[in-house]
């Protein structure tokens, strides 16, 4: 996909157009993005787009596996995420329901599927690996936690983007890539809660 954005937001305020713990991972040209902001808002243009804006957050962009990525702090950030009714894109795979991606099994329907069933699975693993990324070694700090969090979503975001490309290009089965991933990222979270277990043990 030429540009990809995931969403995720810790609570929803008020009248609930008012967000907070924003983080939002984009592609767009090979490039990753990745945004923190603690907190935003949703607003709607003349025209009818509807925009998320964030406020006082930091945004990171890079190429995964090179060192140059940037880091830059933004006052206000703004992102359009809907279009006004009649202006939808063409229906692709996107627009299909699973159902429909399940009854017409080509390669890029189960490329659509691969990634629609990565999500809920990508969103549960994360949230436990936040459980030994809170622990804190009073040697190393805080912000190494904070490091180590970001470069694992944009290994595992980017890793799930690549089982897609091959499934929708036919070099991988969907029976192998709609796990492998995750498999992996399992694997990495018994290591860290080991690790973290282990730690807790010294200091006792």
């Amino acid at each position: 996909r030429s540009k990809e954005r995931v969403f995720f937001v810790e609570g929803v305020a008020g009248d609930k157009s008012s967000v907070q713990n924003v983080f939002v991972n984009s592609t767009q040209h090979g490039r990753t993005g990745v945004m923190m902001s603690e907190k935003g808002v949703t607003e709607i243009a003349p025209g009818g787009d509807r925009f998320l804006v964030l406020f006082g957050g930091r945004r990171y962009e890079g190429v995964p596996g090179e060192a140059d990525f940037r880091v830059m702090e933004f006052e206000r950030y703004a992102m359009r995420i809907a279009t006004p009714e009649g202006e939808a894109p063409e229906a692709t795979q996107r627009s299909l329901s699973t159902l429909a991606l399940i009854g017409t099994p080509s390669d890029v329907n189960r490329a659509e599927l691969l990634w629609r069933v990565g999500i809920p699975l990508s969103a549960l693993i994360l949230s436990l690996l936040a459980i030994p990324l809170s622990y804190v070694n009073p040697r190393a700090g805080r912000s190494i936690n904070l490091i180590l969090a970001l470069l694992i979503y944009i290994t595992y975001s980017n890793l799930l983007s690549v089982s897609q490309a091959r499934v929708a290009q036919g070099k991988l089965a969907f029976s192998t890539g709609w796990w492998l991933v995750h498999g992996v990222m399992l694997v990495v979270l018994g290591a860290m809660f080991v690790r973290r277990m282990s730690l807790q043990g010294l200091r006792r």
